[in-house]
């Protein structure tokens, strides 16, 4: 139950929304560098 009303105020306060924009902007990097390797890799493929 502690944990519970804990958690609340964890996510009520703007800590927890700057926590999960960073998450989202990390993962947005990630792809985009998953997306550009994939592309290059394919570039490869198709010159040979």
């Amino acid at each position: 139950h502690r944990l519970s009303c804990c958690w609340t105020e964890i996510g009520s306060t703007p800590f927890a929304s700057f926590f999960f924009f960073f998450f989202f902007l990390s993962l947005i990097r990630f792809s985009f560098y998953l997306s550009l390797f994939v592309s290059e890799r394919g570039w490869w493929f198709l010159r040979w």
